[in-house]
């Protein structure tokens, strides 16, 4: 069992009224089956929708053992056999499930049909409501470069997608860095859509139209932005004792969730004692300090907890360190349905992915 708690995500968190709430509930033991979840989504009140690694896209009731398949590229000719990544489930309504993994395209299942939103190479997250599927990722443009825009919104039935957010840097620096994963995409109303590039700056609000409604700097919500590695360096990130010391000389917003009634929380990663503070323990064959999902590195990790408000998002409060972990390697996912949140905590996805903690908790903004 994962050790990722503290006094502030056990217990009902209350700063003179100043501060949103995080009560941390009871934890969610997963069967085995869905041991390695990457992501999920709220379906109804006990049930989920889960992004397994290499498994597929699953729901599930909480506490029953068995869980329902409900979409898996395995044996579809004409996808990527042997990425089969399901760690972006960006949920389902009008009857489809949309998902995608790390690369190679972004996927929506309508019964039993399966079908490519768009041949987006490199996906940093995707989202879905309504009739309408929004994702943020780099994707090639005819001659082979990166196309000119970094996220797009799909409608059910619209043969080509609403461009969204411009690249900056002609994809650049998504590109070199993508490893990093610190992009974020999310509806946070009907009419709403929440970017976060993560490695291109700043925060943005688009419409259901794809116009621009509002742009913020990264650091509104104290979180950093780009990648910081020269474009030769960037490949370095594949590797995940690197990632790990990247990880932790930044604040990066892991997550971001809304509660239907105005409040939009983001989840702001970073780890207190930096670099220096992460002990990556040896092999037990030899001396050299080596990353092992079985052995993952030790540090102390926190996420932040930043509530703000959609018709002001400049006026932020903060809970520090609301969910922390004892594992420098730690990501996290969330669902939110009013004040009922999940919370899932991971490693790295694919071949090094580990077991995940799942937990409930309850998530309520400053009073007022």
């Amino acid at each position: 069992m994962w050790c990722a708690v503290t006094l502030a995500a056990c217990f009902p968190a209350v700063l003179g009224g100043q501060s949103p709430t995080l009560e941390r509930l009871e934890p969610i033991g997963l069967p085995e089956t869905l041991a390695l979840t990457a992501d999920l989504r709220w379906l109804d009140e006990d049930q989920l929708r889960l992004g397994v690694e290499e498994g597929g896209v699953y729901s599930w009731r909480i506490g029953d053992d068995e869980a329902v398949l409900e979409a898996s590229l395995a044996g579809n000719d004409g996808y990527h056999r042997g990425f089969e990544s399901y760690s972006r489930v960006g949920g389902s309504s009008s009857g489809s499930v949309a998902f995608a993994g790390g690369v190679f395209g972004v996927y929506l299942k309508s019964g039993d049909r399966f079908g490519t939103l768009k041949a987006i190479e490199i996906v940093g997250d995707v989202d879905r409501r309504g009739d309408r599927t929004a994702v943020v990722g780099l994707s090639r443009n005819e001659d082979g470069g990166w196309g000119d825009h970094i996220s797009w919104l799909f409608e059910d039935g619209e043969p080509e997608p609403r461009n969204l957010l411009p690249t900056r840097d002609g994809g650049e620096t998504m590109g070199y860095c993508w490893h990093a994963e610190v992009s974020v995409i999310r509806f946070i109303s009907d009419e709403r859509i929440l970017v976060v590039p993560g490695l291109e700056p700043g925060v943005f609000v688009y419409d259901r139209s794809g116009e621009l409604v509002e742009s913020l700097a990264t650091d509104t919500f104290t979180a950093d932005a780009g990648c910081g590695l020269e474009p030769g360096k960037g490949f370095m990130l594949g590797d995940a004792a690197f990632t790990v010391g990247w990880l932790a000389r930044r604040r990066v917003i892991d997550e971001a969730l809304a509660d239907g009634s105005g409040n939009i929380y983001f989840f702001v990663r970073h780890v207190p004692g930096g670099p220096g503070s992460i002990i990556m323990e040896p092999p037990e064959s030899g001396p050299d300090s080596a990353y092992r999902a079985t052995n993952p590195p030790l540090g102390r990790v926190c996420w932040d907890l930043v509530q703000t408000r959609a018709e002001e998002l400049t006026a932020t409060s903060t809970l520090p360190c609301a969910i922390e972990s004892e594992f420098a390697d730690t990501r996290l996912r969330a669902d939110l349905r009013g004040e009922r949140a999940v919370i899932l905590l991971t490693g790295f996805p694919g071949a090094l992915a580990r077991p995940a903690e799942l937990f409930k908790a309850l998530i309520r903004p400053p009073e007022s």
